[in-house]
């Protein structure tokens, strides 16, 4: 998926960030945010309807309050040591 807002470069640079955020080991942990809040189907996600991304809002730009609560909830796991990351 092709962020809306920024065109096809900008989408390209963002996802460029995160993947060197995620893998580079600079961080004792990370959470995929994009990946957390992406709304696509749960079986591209190789998950159940149960654990779908939250919705995304009207403006494709920032979270939903979902989106917000699911961030927390997986930054709280990888604080506290219950979710790899």
């Amino acid at each position: 998926m092709v962020a809306r807002v920024g065109g096809r470069e900008v989408d390209a640079h963002r996802r460029e960030l995160n993947d060197f955020i995620l893998t580079s080991g600079l961080f004792d942990a990370t959470v995929d945010f994009a990946e957390l809040t992406t709304d696509r189907p749960p079986a591209a996600r190789g998950q159940s309807a149960s654990r779908a991304a939250p919705a995304a809002p009207a403006d494709y730009l920032h979270p939903s309050r979902a989106a917000y609560q699911a961030m927390g909830l997986a930054a709280a796991e990888v604080v506290l040591g219950t979710r790899a990351g």
